[in-house]
């Protein structure tokens, strides 16, 4: 954990701010999500002006937090007085837009995460507060707001939960520490644990389900069993009327079977473009494979972008599962 100086640092930026723009990276997940509302909400309370933006629309499934309507994918006319930025490994994460708009303007710079970062993209940013032993980046914006002698409100708790619960995989994952079951144990007088799961977990469309058994049934194994890779193409988004955000849990499905360590999904962004997603166990770690794709992550959940046909996609998953088991 990091020291109260850096909060300090943060701290003394927010309190000049009048105008403030709140974003997360592109492709939000419910932790990016999470701690962008409840951050958002913790500012306006104090009397800021604030924008949340986001380059891509929020998973469905996290939806009935508040505040989830309050945001805009269109930058503001005018640069804010400070631009605060969450759960983004990256400055380039948060989008072409507005990473062009940041670096073009003089308003200072923060962020929140929990992400591995290089020392040169921490210093890009004015003040940091980057803990890679956090559960989530929810979890830092609690630390925050406990910091500030802040009092949540039900809605900033049920984000900061919602947020918590998502990067953890419903407290299944690595990332799952006692900080975590603190965290929610210290929410649960202002939250309905069960109403939150049942949104996440239990409101998924039939039409996704469908999708789920096709992709399944056309599974690939690997390595004798230990790794498992599955695609989803541009046909199959189309024909059952799906988005990105309602496939994300589906390589959850091939990283719980009996024995396997590493499990991918390729999911084709474009014609010979594929955005894969990455879990491990067993010691594996993610983000150093991703990285040496020009990707990145946590160290059992990470992704980078791929380039060929399907075929040569899982020629590269075996190049890499000979040097992991070998």
């Amino acid at each position: 954990m990091q020291s109260e100086k850096t909060f300090r640092n943060i701290d003394g930026l927010i309190d000049k701010a009048k105008v403030i723009l709140v974003a997360g990276h592109e492709m939000p997940d419910g932790d990016c999500m999470g701690s962008s509302l409840a951050l958002a909400s913790i500012l306006k309370r104090s009397g800021k002006s604030v924008t949340v933006f986001k380059e891509d629309r929020y998973p469905f499934n996290y939806m009935f937090l508040e505040g989830s309507q309050d945001n805009t994918d269109a930058l503001p006319e005018n640069d804010p007085d400070l631009f605060i930025i969450l759960d983004s490994g990256s400055p380039e994460r948060v989008g072409p837009r507005l990473f062009e708009r940041m670096q073009a303007s003089k308003a200072p710079k923060v962020l929140f995460d929990h992400h591995v970062q290089s020392d040169d993209k921490k210093t890009w940013y004015d003040a940091a507060y980057v803990d890679e032993s956090a559960c989530a980046t929810s979890a830092i914006i609690y630390r925050w707001a406990k910091d500030r002698g802040i009092k949540l409100e039900k809605n900033e708790a049920e984000a900061i939960y919602a947020g918590i619960i998502s990067d953890t995989g419903g407290l299944k994952y690595g990332s799952t520490d006692k900080e975590a079951f603190l965290i929610l144990a210290d929410l649960v007088d202002l939250v309905k644990p069960w109403h939150i799961a049942s949104q996440i977990y239990e409101n998924i469309p039939e039409k996704q389900l469908r999708m789920l058994s096709e992709i399944l049934a056309d599974m690939r194994m690997l390595a004798g069993g230990k790794a498992a890779v599955i695609k989803i193409t541009l046909d199959q988004f189309e024909r059952y009327s799906m988005h990105p955000d309602n496939v994300d849990s589906f390589v959850n499905f091939a990283r719980s079977i009996k024995g396997v360590s590493i499990a991918m999904r390729f999911r084709e962004k474009a014609p010979g473009l594929w955005k894969v997603s990455m879990r491990t166990r067993d010691g594996i770690d993610a983000s150093v494979i991703a990285a040496g794709f020009g990707g990145g992550g946590h160290r059992n959940a990470a992704g980078f972008l791929f380039e060929g046909s399907f075929e040569q996609g899982l020629l590269k998953v075996e190049e890499i599962l000979k040097s992991v088991y070998e």
